[in-house]
């Protein structure tokens, strides 16, 4: 199947990696006479994308505003995981981060319909999907206290087994690891066939895998390689079932109290770099893939009235979560942006 039709998994590429990884802050001095302090938290590490972009952002703030405005990031956890993050951007302690769908999640549950299985097919239909929407989606983060900077992505996610998926009952004998918090890939999986869900904290998935108590399991590429899962599979699968965003958030009150001039300089930052980000993060999820293809995991060979089956069984959950996850009227917004998408393109 064609990379660019990825499966989407609910993790988060950059950010996954770096719950692994050593806690890092780079919270470099800023100009002596600062009279606004931007205080930026994120899970991803120094070195990766995330932080080269962040960088440039500092930078280009500072300059532009001749350093009445400081930007302080601090990289690779150091500040918590995501709850952590969003109750010290509530206590005034931070002024914003970088968030994967668990953190938009527990800002606003409805966030939860981008993530819906075989919704969001592809980067093309995700980028106008999302551009469509975000004045929406800014108005749903504007009444939960935050203001936002733009959308990313952590991208697609495949399902990893040690054997082929070629038949429905085969499904139930996976032990598929599942990520306690995300309902909505849950969701999808038990209604999918995988009944056997094994709920494993993100740290002890590998050894979980390497003693066999797991033997399947979904996420997005980069994320795979960086946490060496993939060392424990044979099979990719051959399609796709969810995407998985991420985006850049900051306090309402400390944005809205910034000069008009300075709201601007921050804004005109995140838009020239964000896009910048995304490009970035969809080339490191390719070079995962061709690095598992070249490593000899191999590419499965569902057949495709089996994915038609796997489809036709969880479409109903975008119904049926809707009320419980998000409204009826932002599922018809995504729907109808799809629709006219797929007109333009010629897609029936």
């Amino acid at each position: 199947m064609n990379k660019n039709h990825q499966i989407p998994t609910a993790i988060m590429i950059v950010f996954i990696l770096a719950l692994l990884l050593p806690g890092f802050s780079r919270a470099a001095e800023g100009p002596a006479k600062a009279k606004y302090v931007l205080k930026m938290a994120a899970i991803a590490p120094d070195g990766t994308s995330w932080a080269d972009i962040g960088s440039k952002f500092k930078a280009y703030v500072e300059e532009k505003t001749q350093g009445q405005v400081k930007v302080l990031w601090y990289l690779g956890a150091v500040m918590g995981d995501e709850p952590d993050e969003i109750r010290k951007i509530k206590l005034g302690q931070l002024q914003g981060a970088g968030f994967t769908i668990m953190g938009l999640g527990m800002i606003d549950p409805a966030f939860k319909i981008l993530e819906i299985p075989f919704l969001l097919q592809n980067n093309e239909e995700v980028d106008f999907v999302v551009n469509k929407m975000k004045p929406t989606f800014s108005r749903m983060l504007e009444a939960k206290g935050f203001t936002l900077a733009g959308f990313l992505d952590v991208g697609f996610a495949y399902i990893f087994t040690k054997e082929p998926i070629t038949s429905l009952d085969q499904l139930s004998r996976f032990k598929m690891w599942s990520w306690a918090g995300e309902p909505v890939s849950e969701a999808f999986l038990k209604r999918a066939g995988f009944v056997n869900l094994i709920p494993t904290p993100l740290t002890e998935t590998l050894t979980a895998l390497q003693t066999g108590m797991v033997n399947s399991f979904f996420v997005t590429l980069y994320a795979g390689v960086g946490l060496q899962w993939h060392t424990q599979a044979k099979y990719i699968s051959n399609f796709n079932f969810g995407y998985t965003p991420a985006a850049i958030l900051m306090d309402k009150k400390f944005f809205d109290s910034l000069p008009p001039e300075f709201q601007k300089i921050i804004m005109d930052a995140w838009n020239q770099n964000l896009p910048e980000l995304i490009r970035l993060t969809r080339i490191e999820n390719d070079k995962a893939y061709k690095s598992m293809l070249a490593r000899g995991i191999k590419v499965g060979n569902t057949p495709p009235e089996m994915i038609e089956e796997i489809q036709k069984r969880t479409l109903p959950l975008r119904t049926e979560l809707a009320g419980k996850y998000y409204p009826d009227y932002l599922l018809a917004g995504i729907q109808g942006a799809l629709n006219e998408f797929r007109i333009n393109k010629g897609i029936k």
